[in-house]
């Protein structure tokens, strides 16, 4: 058991030898709260239920930085839900790895399995794209559909501000829709699951 849960360390994506700490779905929790943590829980829970997604937000953000959710597996399990119902795809993968962090951290296999196989049903369904560590001259990439909605604005504005996430594999990037982009001076249609180096290095931006 314990040499399944190592392999399941290398899932979490940090490059080896890498003192980076686990990627979270909100900021640093560096305090306790005074807050009902599974009070809260129940009622993002709730919220959800009822198709609520940005008063279930709230409860997420007001949790973030807080210490004793952050321990909590189902913390990051309906954050991740939340995230990605909103369309901020970065969020979901982060509050997918640090779920398995937390899972390989106790010991608890069950659950190891079940955050990696929906880290690859993330990666079988959106577009990864991979930049090189430190560039910062990279080609431009914009919507090139019809009509741009407020998640994929979003998900473009952190390929633009470089707020990348960490693959599995160790890489940066970010997670996009599938969809027609414009990336550098090419137009291309992303398909789900396919991997695109978003590099200078990379005429016009091309896999």
């Amino acid at each position: 058991m314990r040499l399944e849960l190592l392999m399941m360390v290398s899932l979490l994506g940090c490059p080896s030898g890498s003192s980076a700490p686990p990627e979270s779905s909100g900021s640093v929790a560096n305090r306790s709260c005074h807050r009902d943590v599974r009070g809260d829980l129940q009622t993002i829970t709730k919220h959800l239920d009822k198709g609520r997604v940005e008063d279930a937000r709230l409860y997420v953000e007001a949790l973030a930085s807080c210490r004793d959710a952050q321990a909590l597996p189902q913390y990051f399990d309906l954050a991740g839900q939340v995230a990605e119902t909103r369309g901020d795809l970065n969020g979901a993968w982060r509050a997918a790895k640090s779920a398995l962090a937390l899972a390989v951290q106790a010991d608890d296999t069950e659950s190891a399995k079940r955050w990696a196989v929906q880290l690859a049903r993330f990666e079988s369904d959106y577009v990864w794209i991979q930049v090189l560590p430190g560039e910062v001259e990279r080609p431009p990439i914009r919507y090139a559909g019809a009509v741009i909605d407020d998640p994929t604005m979003r998900q473009l504005e952190d390929v633009a501000q470089g707020k990348t996430v960490w693959s599995r594999a160790g890489a940066q990037g970010f997670w996009i829709f599938p969809g027609r982009y414009k990336v550098g001076s090419s137009l291309q249609t992303l398909q789900a699951g396919q991997v695109v180096m978003l590099s200078a290095r990379s005429p016009g931006g091309a896999p």
